[in-house]
């Protein structure tokens, strides 16, 4: 089993993750709830941690307890459980409706490939600040800079795309 310092660090991970301003604005902005997100996230980053797999009810008391209404201890395994499967379930769909709009023709249409390009800065974006987030050296103030514009770019193109119009056909 692996040890609980492990694991909290894998926690203390995990809500740096959905605390991170693109991931918050990507959540707002997709079929899961905040609740789902955690949820799955925690499940795909403990699933086989360290060789050794987690069970449910470790899973689930790591889950952040403001969305909860127990005061400690996280949730319930089967509250876990139950948003897990629906976390599931709506991820499920999103892919089936991506495969659907592939089989259909729609993804070569103007208006579907800039989700196309965003998906891809946020791509490389990831790489850069994995780099310097990974990096023993202190990044230079231009890199955090670019870095930082390059966010802040990623986080209008995502409000912008988040219109009901962005998917008008031009």
């Amino acid at each position: 089993m692996p040890q609980k310092n492990e694991i909290a660090e894998t926690r203390s991970w995990a809500r740096r993750m959905l605390q991170d301003p693109i991931t918050q604005m990507l959540a707002k902005n997709s079929q899961l709830s905040q609740v789902q997100l955690e949820t799955l996230v925690l499940d795909y980053l403990l699933d086989g941690f360290g060789g050794k797999r987690i069970d449910y009810q470790t899973k689930a008391s790591l889950r952040d307890q403001k969305t909860t209404a127990r005061k400690l201890g996280g949730v319930s395994r089967g509250a876990f459980n139950r948003s897990l499967a629906q976390a599931r379930r709506n991820v499920s769909k999103s892919v089936f409706t991506l495969v659907l709009l592939g089989y259909l023709g729609l993804f070569d249409t103007p208006s579907l490939m800039r989700y196309q390009d965003l998906a891809e800065d946020i791509r490389r974006y990831a790489r850069e600040y994995d780099i310097v987030a990974t990096n023993k050296e202190k990044p230079t103030p231009t890199h955090l800079s670019s870095l930082k514009q390059t966010q802040d770019r990623i986080l209008q193109l995502i409000e912008a795309l988040a219109q009901p119009l962005a998917l008008k056909p031009e």
